[in-house]
């Protein structure tokens, strides 16, 4: 009977172990012409009573609500047979408080139903029934011969508890027990009281846990303990001792005097298991996917297990697995290794769909298939590298016909990547162990990048002073038959001789002396001084190592003149455009500090054109360069300055020659001019995760424009 009862066991445990295998049920196979099944992943508590009984060829009913809303999980490292089955079945059914009862008087029909059910229908029998489909639940008539009744249930109070699916009552008429129960707690209570009922004297039940080792262990250590003293003539016990797996104790049935002794070896032989230590090779599988499933299948939760001395490290630099844990841990561990290494090679690679959250998802493969030696797919071909040959930095969203096209190339690689441009995400094809390291660098790769506001001044001044000053003399000589008409004229004014009027006109300071009809004299002096400001100031926020540019331009278009035929066409002939192009990449460095690439030009027209059809000239001042600045500071460029310098003298040849009175002959202008240009950057690094920096200063700036208050503003409204 304790043979059949740990079988039962057995498959207990099985239906816990954790491995991987396809998910299916109810594939059945026949190998030896032993029918058998496997049954994994999740399956529906009705589908298995329906496909044990199909197996079985026997009839089981129940009612559907009973059933179809239990699911369980079974992952069985073998296949099962039908009667393996049938036990598995209804270790399950009782664990859900559930059994399997034979109808009385319909022979071969089978019913589920709950535990209460059962001990009301279940009618005592005279025997055990032990058989491949025994029922699940059963009530056995046993009779006592040295042992009265109250004296047997009065010896299994420590061990009987209202979860035990087990009850023991007296049969006074019947010179015995009836006990009932499920199928193996009834052998287990059986085999107790036939112990009871022995020739001992006075024998007694005693349960003593263990703690830190299976019942197993513990019982065959105090049994080689007990053997030895026996054969070295000491003690001799005469007391039986069984392990009770379900509840982690040792079961003792003999004289109380002997218990005490027992218990001290149970107490010698249950002690914590030795903490080991040993490295195990992934088998090409990631360290974090293969850590989990050890820890899932060696990791002993109980007592007898390493506990808090538990400790499983990664370690990335010889890509191994170091785990500290009992013997049995290790071993286990040992074997789950070793069904992940059976795995076929085919079906350890995987497609990975990996979203790249803050960078283009082309440039993050072009960067991994650089480092990691991968296939590109999309592009012209396979680079069969991760160079810019054969990439399609367009690539089209890979289809599952094209991914499983892939899978069949027997000459690919163990790393493809692909690109979704409009989900902007990497498709990975390759083993787990390729698949984590791409995972790892775009973990690096796909990072939020600081922002950076560059505040720019463009300054332009301009000075210039002008002096001009002439001297206009004009006479006529009339000798009565010639008239002689003498002047130094320079363009001051249009006043004459022949002037009938003294009225100057022009800029400037004017004196006019007229004798009309014999001279005049006119003097002009104008001193003209200019000064101009101009200032830009424009503000671009760009992400680190990103470019930006802002473009300010005037446009002036210009016409030209066409004659043919005596017909005079006037077309445009053309535009010309000046203004304000700025172009920075900025990339920040160690410490905050911004290596800045600007390049900043300022063109301006600065005059009309020479000609119909011709551009108007233009002048333009460019300033390219590369500089590091600390963040927040700002930095001074340009600094041009243009000087211009003019003297001009107007003069009568000779006259103009003549010391002091020469100066009555001459029209001076002197003029000088200066311009100068600046331009001020400020870098500002905007690291904030949230874009704080961003809203503060957009709100700041919509405020000074007193723009924001016309937002939209989102309310929730009722719709009726």
């Amino acid at each position: 009977m304790a043979t059949h009862y740990a079988h039962k066991m057995l498959f207990a445990c099985i239906a816990c172990v954790l491995i991987l295998i396809p998910p299916a049920f109810g594939q059945v196979e026949r190998t030896e012409h032993v029918l058998t099944t496997r049954i994994t992943s999740s399956i529906n508590l009705a589908r298995l009573v329906d496909l044990t009984a199909q197996l079985n060829h026997i009839e089981i009913e129940y009612r559907p609500t009973l059933l179809n809303n239990k699911v369980v999980t079974l992952r069985l490292v073998h296949e099962v047979t039908p009667h393996e089955l049938w036990d598995l079945c209804l270790t399950i059914l009782h664990s859900n408080d559930l059994t399997i009862i034979q109808r009385s008087g319909k022979e071969g029909l089978y019913a589920v139903v709950t535990l209460v059910e059962a001990a009301k229908e279940t009618l005592p029998a005279t025997s055990f029934d032990s058989g491949p489909l025994a029922p699940g639940y059963q009530a056995v008539i046993r009779p006592l011969i040295s042992t009265d009744p109250e004296s047997v249930i009065e010896s299994f109070k420590p061990i009987l508890s209202n979860g035990s699916k087990l009850t023991i009552t007296a049969a006074p008429a019947l010179s015995g027990v009836i006990v009932s129960g499920v199928q193996d707690r009834i052998e287990y209570a059986l085999d107790l009281i036939d112990k009871l009922d022995s020739s001992l004297s006075h024998p007694v039940i005693t349960t003593i846990s263990v703690t830190h080792r299976s019942a197993t262990e513990v019982l065959a250590e105090v049994k080689a303990i007990a053997a030895t003293l026996a054969n070295q003539g000491g003690m001799d016990l005469v007391s039986d001792m069984s392990a009770d797996i379900n509840r982690q104790a040792i079961r003792i049935i003999g004289p109380e005097s002997e218990v005490n002794s027992i218990e001290a070896l149970i107490l010698a032989a249950d002690q914590p298991s030795e903490i080991i230590t040993k490295s195990f090779d992934p088998r090409g599988y990631p360290l974090d996917t293969v850590a989990s499933f050890i820890e899932t299948m060696a990791k002993d939760a109980s007592p007898r297990g390493s506990g808090e001395q538990w400790k499983l490290v990664q370690d990335e630099l010889t890509n191994t697995l170091i785990l500290s844990g009992t013997l049995t841990e290790l071993e286990a561990a040992e074997a789950a290794i070793e069904q992940l290494a059976m795995m076929p090679a085919d079906s350890r690679r995987v497609i990975k769909m990996i979203p790249i959250k803050n960078r283009e998802a082309t440039k993050i493969r072009e960067i991994a298939g650089q480092l990691l030696n991968a296939t590109i797919l999309g592009g012209g071909g396979d680079s069969g590298s991760g160079t810019d040959d054969g990439i399609d930095r367009q690539a089209e969203p890979v289809s599952a016909q094209g991914i499983g096209n892939v899978l069949q190339d027997e000459g690919q690689r163990d790393l493809e990547l692909a690109v979704d441009s409009e989900l902007n995400m990497i498709i990975a094809t390759g083993t787990p162990k390729r698949i984590e390291q791409l995972e790892k660098l775009i973990k690096d790769l796909d990072v939020r990048q600081p922002q950076v506001q560059l505040e720019i001044i463009m300054l332009s001044m301009s000075e210039s002073e002008s002096y001009d000053f002439g001297v206009e003399l004009a006479g006529n000589i009339d000798t009565g038959k010639t008239l002689v008409g003498l002047g130094s004229l320079f363009g001051l004014s249009n006043l004459l001789p022949s002037s009938t009027s003294a009225q100057a006109s022009g800029s400037g300071g004017s004196a006019v002396i007229l004798s009309p009809g014999d001279f005049s004299a006119v003097i002009r002096a104008i001193d003209t001084v200019n000064e101009g400001r101009s200032v830009s100031m424009p503000s671009i926020v760009v992400n680190n190592n990103e470019t930006a540019t802002l473009n300010s331009t005037t446009t002036q278009p210009f016409l030209t003149t066409t004659i043919q035929d005596s017909t005079t066409t006037t077309a445009r002939g053309g535009s010309a455009s000046a203004g304000t192009t700025i172009t920075v990449s900025p990339q920040i460095a160690a410490g905050d500090d911004i290596l800045l690439d600007y390049s900043i030009s300022l063109s301006s027209f600065v005059g009309e054109a020479a000609s119909n059809g011709v551009e108007p000239p233009t002048q333009q001042t460019s300033l390219n360069s590369i500089a590091t600045i600390p963040d927040g500071y700002t930095i001074a460029l340009g600094g041009i300055e243009i000087t211009t310098e003019g003297d001009s003298d107007t003069k009568t040849p000779g006259l103009a020659d003549i010391p002091i009175l020469g100066e009555l002959f001459k029209s001076q202008s002197n003029s000088a001019s200066r311009s100068r240009f600046y331009v001020f950057i400020r870098a500002t690094v905007m690291r904030s995760t949230s874009f704080e920096h961003l809203k503060y200063i957009s709100e700041e700036l919509a405020g000074e424009l007193d723009v924001d208050d016309g937002w939209p503003v989102v309310e929730p409204r009722i719709i009726r």
